[in-house]
């Protein structure tokens, strides 16, 4: 555009004709409703600086061509502070779109945070098969644990994403695994059980006690992963175990105690000799001389004493044996721990002297070149040899320790892993003879030899091959040279077919590129279809050779220009070796721009692979020298690397200690300054970067989230002081919906133990001042309506005072009656019972009705009605009156008023009631 622009020295039609976007434009640009075509490079600059609000998210949520950049923006954002996560979940539902905003900012624990809650693995499988991000498909990769969803994992991402392949594969055989061994503990637990139950069901014996804590010991190791009722079952097989043993511990003390008293009479007649005294200890130094000799016989190698010294030995220690106990009393237990003692060693010294196989045994069993059959035979006559050592539970740690033993064990273990091995291996020789032969049957010969060469090399790996293996290779052999003879004849067709197509190939070729290509995929089809025949069909291949060496002449010329084009190269790649040798001896590095210098490596490598292909022959030599040049560079720019590692450090170090800190505005304002000073650092390398900017956003995260930590508690405080306010309002605005039976008590009762209400300090004026005044406005109605229901009620009282006085006034012979309707009245302010109590019992009657006149003008006045013209002049002289008294228009109330007009003498009642509704009319405006 601007070359346009240069050459007709004004501006393009286009442009004088683009007006300037608008959020409106790129609202209607998005949802393809734009009646023109703007810029590209102008609405990218123009979402650039695009802040956030409805046009970004729009831009963001909508599928269109800006999409990706309005993504990117936003992500830059969210990078910067601009907008934080929690208001972009609010403002955007679509997780996806969500995860690929946090994955552009490089900050995984954004991806964490939007992950947090979400735990629906077919979802997080779907997203993980979708987004474009590898590091994003991992991390939702990771929070996958269905075995469903793994697997479908594993099949989709096979051969195309190595990593979450090797993580869904990995938690699979881990599942499996699991599984494998729940199912093995469980029949571990069953066999226990049921060992523990026929162990219960045995007589004592003396091997009773051993055999029981070797089964405790089992069932401690099984008990912290067995359920409940399993540990309860074993528990009660364990306490009827322990019962049987009881019991014959306790049988068996008393048949002692039987023959300590069979013994006393013989004892009591012999007087001279000594009752015999237990001897423990000596019988148990006798134990072990036992044990000794056992030691001996366990020794690896051999013991250099004798068949005949240990026999000796044993004989000595037997004949000890009877002395002591000709005195003394031995145990139960330490009786049979002795006969079994010395048969056992009787029967595996005797083995040993009289079968001289027992040394040479030894020898074989534990020579590691010995023949592998040979090892497992002697293993077999040793096991056959200690089998007596078996009965002795009471020295099962010196036989289980002894050096024979666990080289014994050893040797048992690694031959039954290399058996093991090799039966796997003729399991695989056999699976390997069954694919072969049902390739054979698809007709798929090639793949059939293939699998014929790996199951040949297999069996010159095995020591030695079954019969029935043998045969099945030979049956094999024998097939494949059957097919591979009929497939020979099949194949010559295919095979002249190749020939023709390369003869024709030559004499009609294509460009060099195109016939090189086709060459040699002739060449690969004849590899292919001969693959396994032997050489069988030379003359074809002799005319095939012959037409493929014809066809490639063609393409001699063009490797010669190419060989041309490699050679310019490699000179340019001197030229740019030279030209970086002189930049790295040339530039002032201690005033250096690494901005600069970072573009230089780039530039560097991108010119050096633009000059390809090079010569082969110097290409290695090349690019070293190369290498060695960028890594001096790199030196240099590394050593501003660590610099600004150590820069960046420091600061870390300098705002670790402030996120403890009691002064938070402080820690708050060193963070924002180090942001600044952050930003003005240079880059260290990627990795380091990345590493330090999560430590330092981390430590920054902290500070301020103690910060919303601050800000939440206060307008925690805040929101409740102001539901305590509302409740207290609403309590109020309550009590005006309540009937007007209920009103006054529940008036009375707010009165008394309603508290005042007050607005703490800290919150806002504003809300303080709408409360304030939404709380007084409800108080004042409340007030308002009791002041009214009072006035009502005051009202009624003396409308029926009024009347009884009326009634008083016309019935004088029914002052019973009257005197009970005075005293159901409720309402009798000031002396207005008196009054009326006076007026029925007196039987005066007023001469005149002046003063009820007089006190109708005394209403008129004080409610500012005018006197009818009869009374004016009345009215003129109580005025006089007034004035001359000094009372001057003194204002008389309702009540005095009243209490007046109750008080005054019997009328006759056609005058009495005339003024009465006189009086009435002005009293009423009395306020």
């Amino acid at each position: 555009m601007k070359f346009v622009k240069a050459l007709l020295g004004r501006s393009t039609p286009s442009e004088l004709k683009q007006p300037e976007l608008t959020d409106s434009h790129l609202l209607a640009l998005a949802r393809n409703e734009l009646d023109w075509q703007p810029d590209p490079q102008t609405v990218e600059n123009r979402i650039q600086s695009l802040h956030y609000g409805e046009t970004l998210r729009a831009l963001v949520t909508t599928e269109s061509r800006y999409q990706k950049s309005a993504t990117r923006t936003l992500a830059t954002q969210l990078e910067q502070g601009q907008v934080n996560l929690r208001q972009l979940r609010q403002d955007i539902d679509d997780l996806e779109r969500l995860l690929s905003i946090a994955a552009l900012t490089g900050d995984p624990q954004l991806s964490e945070t939007l992950l947090a809650d979400f735990h629906n693995d077919d979802a997080l499988l779907t997203l993980c098969l979708r987004t474009p991000s590898a590091s994003l498909r991992h991390q939702l990769a990771e929070r996958i644990h269905d075995e469903a969803a793994l697997q479908a994992m594993a099949k989709a991402f096979k051969n195309k994403d190595k990593t979450c392949y090797r993580l869904a594969r990995q938690r699979l055989d881990a599942l499996k695994e699991a599984r494998k061994q729940n199912v093995e503990r469980e029949a571990a637990e069953d066999q226990l059980l049921e060992a523990l139950l026929q162990h219960s069901q045995r007589q004592y014996n003396h091997e009773y006690a051993f055999k029981l804590e070797s089964l405790k010991r089992r069932r401690a190791e099984l008990a912290e992963q067995a359920p409940t009722d399993w540990q309860q079952h074993s528990n009660t097989l364990v306490a009827a175990c322990e019962a049987v043993l009881a019991e014959g511990l306790k049988l068996e003390e008393a048949q002692r105690q039987d023959e300590a008293r069979a013994q006393q009479p013989q004892k009591e007649a012999r007087p001279e000799e000594a009752a015999p005294t237990p001897a423990d200890p000596q019988f148990e130094q006798l134990l072990d001389n036992y044990a000794a000799i056992l030691n001996a016989v366990l020794q690896l190698p051999p013991t250099e004493i004798s068949v005949e010294e240990l026999r000796k030995k044993l004989n000595g220690i037997a004949e000890n044996w009877l002395h002591l106990k000709s005195s003394h009393i031995p145990s139960s237990t330490q009786q049979h721990a002795q006969v079994a003692l010395s048969e056992a060693l009787q029967q595996v010294l005797q083995q040993w002297e009289h079968q001289a196989e027992t040394s040479q045994a030894r020898q074989t069993a534990f020579a590691e070149d010995a023949v592998f059959a040979a090892r497992e035979q002697a293993c077999e006559q040793l096991r056959h040899w200690l089998k007596p050592l078996k009965h002795l539970p009471r020295h099962s740690a010196i036989i289980n320790e002894s050096p024979l033993f666990t080289a014994l064990n050893k040797v048992e273990a690694s031959l039954h892993a290399a058996r093991q091995s090799e039966v796997d291996k003729h399991k695989q020789i056999g699976g390997m003879i069954k694919k072969a032969q049902a390739a054979l049957r698809d007709g798929q010969l090639k793949r059939a030899q293939g699998i014929r060469y790996s199951a040949a090399e297999r069996l010159e790996e095995c020591a030695h091959v079954p019969a029935h293996l043998s045969r099945q290779w030979q049956e094999l052999l024998e097939k494949l040279e059957e097919v591979s003879d009929w497939q020979s004849y099949a194949i010559v067709p295919k095979l002249e077919s190749l020939v023709a197509d390369m003869q024709a190939l030559a004499t009609t070729p294509l460009t060099p590129e195109l016939q090189a290509t086709r060459i040699h995929h002739l060449q690969d089809e004849w590899k292919a279809i001969t693959k396994g025949s032997g050489g069988r069909h030379q003359a074809l291949w002799d005319s095939f050779k012959a037409a493929a060496d014809e066809a490639f002449e063609p393409c001699k010329q063009h490797y010669q220009a190419l060989d041309a084009e490699r050679e310019a190269n490699t000179h340019k790649r001197e030229a740019l070796i030279e030209q970086l040798s002189v930049y790295l001896d040339s530039y002032d590095w201690e005033q250096a721009d690494w901005g600069q210098v970072e573009k230089v490596l780039r530039s560097a490598r991108k010119e050096w692979q633009g000059y390809s292909p090079a010569l082969r022959a110097s290409q290695q030599t090349l690019q070293k020298q190369f290498n060695d040049k960028l890594d001096a560079i790199q030196a240099h720019l590394n050593g501003e690397y660590e610099k600004n590692k150590a820069e960046k450090q420091r600061l870390i170090a300098s705002l670790e200690p402030l996120t403890k800190t009691e002064d938070l505005q402080h820690a708050i304002d060193t963070a924002i300054r180090f942001q600044q000073q952050w930003k003005g650092i240079g880059r260290c390398r990627r990795k380091d970067d990345d590493a330090l900017w999560q430590q330092f956003r981390g430590l920054c995260d902290t500070i301020f989230a103690r910060r919303d930590a601050e800000r939440n508690a206060q307008k925690a405080e805040v929101q409740r002081v102001v539901d305590e306010a509302e409740t207290a309002i609403v309590a109020i605005e309550a009590l005006l919906n309540i009937d007007e039976a209920d009103f006054e008590s529940a008036y009375r009762e707010w009165q008394q133990s309603a508290e005042a209400v007050t607005f703490d300090e800290s919150l806002p004026r504003a809300q303080q001042a709408a409360l304030s005044k939404r709380l007084q406005r409800a108080s004042d109605a409340v007030e308002k309506r009791f002041q009214g229901l009072q006035a009502q009620r005051a009202q009624q009282g003396w409308d029926s005072l009024f009347a009884l006085k009326a009634d008083i006034n016309a019935k004088q012979d029914a002052q019973d009656a009257l005197r009970e309707a005075l005293e159901a009245l409720t309402f009798t302010p000031g002396n207005t019972q008196k009054h009326l109590l006076n007026a029925i019992d007196s039987t005066d009657e007023a001469e005149n009705s002046d003063p009820a006149r007089l006190l109708c003008i005394r209403a008129e006045i004080a409610s500012g009605t005018s006197s009818p013209d009869e009374d004016k002049e009345m009215r003129m002289q109580y005025q006089v009156e007034q004035l001359q008294a000094g009372l001057g228009q003194q204002r008389e109330s309702q009540v005095s008023l009243a209490n007046d007009w109750l008080a005054l003498p019997r009328l006759p009642e056609g005058d009495y009631l005339r003024l009465q509704e006189r009086f009435l009319a002005s009293w009423r405006k009395v306020s």
